[in-house]
């Protein structure tokens, strides 16, 4: 006689229809997406080939239900969190194996058969920190968009800050996106729309340093992937921490790449410096820009979140003027490159005269040049950045050299950064 009831799970009410509690799938359907995800992943480790599942006697499935294969694979899902890791197989590539055998092991009977909505929410729960904690990705797969902004902004800039953004972005950019608003009197909360810049709950002292640090790490304890994410922020707030370095070393463990938008005028403690320096040593991008710039031109200069592919970072310090040579650029396959860096690591743009970056490869034509100058950057403004190209770069290995020229004697760090067109499967190492 088969019973109608394993762990808990009222199988005879699964038909592949969703369900109050639980949605069963057989292995045919199983497989149709371990197949999707598998043809482009061939090198994924095979076992079984759902991201949770459990191996079930057919004995157990009453009549009427499909019953699997040989393999007696069934697998098991949350109807409320589907969507969500049916994307992740489907949109990410990979195939995360968690044996529910193996939970179920360290889980009491009573609970079980009791309440199986509670053994939902722990697989769930046992799922997202997987997701959490997963270090193993590469640039070519997608991960998460975490758009930041601060509430001294207004709505409109926001608004048509992420409506520019998101324009620009291709249908394979990214699986997840998320949202936070930072630096207001009650806190930060997630979410766009429903959480524009609000002025009644503005902090009223501009004085008080910015806790975009304390966003950012609160991003870590999102039930999202970390791995690989890009984090865009908008600033109008300068921060008044200073000490970065747990926080640099997590965005460095998970590949995450940070650009930076800052007010050219902005509010709270003067410290530039520690923002700046935070992605400078996580392969970023922090720049100044006046606020007008930020909803309409600069997700437009930004390769770093249409996303393209980074290939080459090295932060360069200057003084008044001179040349300097860079680290080699090694060229891993022939394409297209976009070339990005800033002019200065403050705000505004008060000393910049010029810069110009060439790269020469003597077994190559695709050697080339550009400079930049006070009245060719009048089009950005007074951004601190520039982005050009892409320009044309073979297989190979490019020696590169700056010249600068500067208004005072006051050093700079500027942030040098190579974007391939072309995806690629390796992560730079962090900039020094």
């Amino acid at each position: 006689m088969r019973s109608a009831s394993v762990y808990g799970i009222d199988w005879s009410r699964c038909n592949g229809e969703f369900q109050s509690d639980v949605v069963c799938w057989n292995t045919k359907d199983i497989r149709k997406i371990y197949k999707r995800t598998h043809s482009t992943n061939p090198n994924s480790d095979g076992g079984l080939v759902s991201i949770i599942s459990t191996v079930v006697d057919s004995s157990f499935i009453p009549g009427g239900v499909d019953e699997p294969d040989a393999e007696s694979v069934l697998m098991i899902l949350c109807k409320f969190n589907l969507g969500k890791l049916i994307q992740y197989l489907s949109y990410h590539m990979k195939i995360l194996e968690l044996k529910l055998i193996q939970i179920l092991n360290h889980i009491p009977s009573p609970k079980i058969q009791n309440r199986p909505e509670w053994l939902c929410q722990k697989l769930v729960r046992r799922l997202s920190l997987n997701l959490q904690n997963n270090t193993n990705c590469r640039p070519n797969e997608k991960s998460t968009l975490l758009y930041a902004y601060s509430n001294d902004l207004t709505a409109k800039q926001v608004l048509n800050t992420w409506k520019t953004l998101s324009a620009n972005l291709s249908e394979k950019s990214y699986n997840t996106f998320a949202q936070t608003r930072f630096d207001t009197a009650i806190g930060f909360n997630s979410s766009l729309l429903s959480n524009l810049p609000n002025v009644t709950e503005a902090i009223t002292d501009p004085k008080k340093g910015s806790d975009i640090f304390q966003v950012l790490k609160y991003f870590f304890d999102m039930e999202v992937e970390h791995c690989g994410a890009t984090i865009f922020v908008l600033m109008k707030r300068l921060p008044s921490d200073t000490d970065i370095s747990d926080l640099v070393s997590t965005l460095q463990k998970f590949n995450v790449q940070t650009t930076i938008v800052i007010s050219e005028t902005p509010l709270g403690r003067s410290y530039q410096d520690s923002i700046y320096r935070l992605a400078s040593e996580t392969n970023g991008i922090c720049l100044f820009a006046e606020d007008d710039r930020f909803q309409e031109q600069t997700p437009t200069w930004l390769p770093s979140i249409w996303p393209l592919y980074l290939v080459y970072s090295v932060n360069a310090e200057v003084t008044k003027s001179g040349n300097v040579t860079l680290p080699f650029f090694n060229s891993t396959l022939a394409g297209d490159y976009h070339i990005c860096m800033t002019l200065q690591d403050y705000g505004p743009l008060n000393t910049f005269r010029m810069v110009t970056l060439a790269w020469h490869n003597a077994g190559s034509s695709s050697s080339g040049s550009f400079e930049e100058t006070v009245e060719s950057h009048a089009g950005y403004g007074n951004t601190t950045y520039i982005r050009e190209g892409p320009y044309p770069f073979d297989a190979g290995s490019y020696h590169l050299t700056l010249g600068f020229q500067y208004s005072e004697i006051k050093s700079n760090i500027l942030q040098i950064r190579i974007y391939s067109v072309s995806p690629v499967d390796f992560w730079v190492p962090s900039a020094t």
